[in-house]
């Protein structure tokens, strides 16, 4: 066999292989929108816990079965929407976010705006027991739990 033929004889075994690792990955399946509809209260901002205010109201939202989104954000109310058929495909997309324009006290604002952040950066989610994750990246952004 003449190492051209050698060649060609490693380049048809090798190819399929080739092909295969550099194949896009397959979409992750999320959560079903059933699962994350109901009442979430913000527990982390990026690896950091989230203290709720003293007898204040705690940030989260609530999701409807149609993809409506209303919360709050620490000093504003918010609202929106999740696109449900992309959150069963593991992404998340939520469309613009409305809120009130009231000031709040310096640490409530920043806590709100890093959650309103997270909010817009994030692509995924992940829901582990009565846990959700928002996600950018392989990166956790902010973390919800169920309202009890």
């Amino acid at each position: 066999m003449t190492s051209t033929a050698l060649l060609r004889a490693l380049a048809c075994l090798l190819l399929p292989i080739l092909l295969q690792a550099c194949a896009a990955p397959a979409e992750a399946a999320g959560p079903a929108p059933g699962d994350v509809t109901g009442s979430w209260i913000l527990t982390e901002l990026g690896e950091a816990p989230v203290q709720p205010p003293d007898g204040g109201e705690q940030a989260g939202f609530t999701l409807d079965e149609d993809g409506a989104l209303a919360g709050f954000g620490g000093v504003n109310r918010i609202s929106s929407r999740l696109d449900l058929a992309a959150l069963s495909a593991g992404r998340f997309e939520l469309g613009p976010v409305v809120s009130t324009r009231m000031a709040g006290p310096p640490a409530l604002m920043e806590q709100e705006s890093a959650f309103l952040a997270a909010l817009a950066q994030a692509s995924g989610c992940v829901l582990e027991g009565e846990s959700l994750a928002l996600t950018h990246a392989g990166d956790v952004l902010a973390r919800l739990s169920r309202r009890p």
